[in-house]
């Protein structure tokens, strides 16, 4: 069972620590959904990502670099 606060499904944002650094620029400006939860992971968020351009790619996160998308 994971114990990180994002789960399968979720709408996530990058964060302000997640547009601070450099291995996002190809996503700032974005959205995404979670698509899997790894709890040994360096990485352990994954997901589905639109671009601000509305190109869909797949990224992976370390949790603090997301947030919960609001609108």
């Amino acid at each position: 069972m994971s114990k990180l606060k994002f789960k399968i499904g979720d709408l996530v944002m990058l964060s302000a620590a997640g547009r601070a650094r450099s291995g996002n620029i190809a996503v700032l400006g974005g959205f995404g959904f979670v698509t899997e939860v790894f709890d040994f992971s360096n990485y352990p968020v994954r997901t589905t990502w639109w671009r601000a351009n509305m190109t869909m790619t797949t990224h992976p996160f370390k949790e603090y670099e997301l947030k919960k998308f609001k609108k």
